[in-house]
């Protein structure tokens, strides 16, 4: 059985240094530890006028 990925929201801290992905258009960004996510600089996912909502997951670790 999959387990589903944890989505970060525009505001919450990264729990590890990694790559973490939009899941909205796949833009990838290099995280450490404490950063913050953002409104993803490419799709402005995580913004109120971003294709999800702000209160909305937008970016899943992938490695």
């Amino acid at each position: 059985m999959a387990s589903e990925q944890k989505e970060y929201k525009v505001g919450e801290i990264a729990e590890k240094d990694g790559q973490y992905q939009c899941v909205v258009c796949g833009h990838v960004m290099d995280l450490k530890a404490g950063d913050i996510f953002v409104v993803c600089p490419v799709c402005k996912a995580g913004s109120e006028g971003g294709p999800k909502g702000p209160d909305e997951g937008v970016w899943v670790f992938i490695g």
